[in-house]
């Protein structure tokens, strides 16, 4: 609610035009990349979702290698046939039970390698940082649950 109220018209336009999606080919295989889910924006994807459903959605999106986020929760899921499903974490809205901003590093050019790097930061000071601006007490205190 805080972010429609306060953006204007041209951030939202500029929102509006980012891909919904990103696809390549790397290492042998099909890669999209999306917020959420190929199917919902907002779906979240957790790493003990159901194995068929998971294998039903890379074959109806084309790819075999899904790069998520919207859980804010690192991982890498192994699925049959060699298809994989990584979500990359989150930089500055931590859910993996630190404050630590996280991101995954995925290496296709041999066989692929998925690392997840942690990346301390000073989120006392991005909390008060946030009240400072006048953006809602909820958004600080999400920062700081992870420590």
């Amino acid at each position: 609610r805080w972010t429609k109220e306060n953006l204007n018209e041209l951030n939202k336009e500029f929102l509006r035009s980012l891909p919904k999606e990103i696809r390549f080919s790397a290492g042998g295989f099909e890669v999209l990349i999306v917020h959420g889910s190929p199917y919902r924006l907002s779906e979240y994807i957790y790493e003990d979702a159901d194995e068929e459903y998971l294998l039903k959605m890379l074959a109806e999106s084309g790819c075999d290698f899904l790069i998520c986020g919207h859980t804010h929760i690192p991982y890498c899921r192994m699925l049959p046939g060699g298809k994989r499903v990584v979500n990359a974490g989150s930089i500055g809205r931590p859910k993996h039970g630190n404050s630590e901003a996280v991101f995954a590093l995925i290496d296709f050019s041999r066989d692929v390698d998925v690392s997840f790097v942690y990346v301390p930061y000073d989120v006392e000071s991005a909390a008060a940082e946030i009240i400072k601006k006048g953006l809602p007490e909820e958004f600080a205190k999400q920062i700081l649950r992870g420590r």
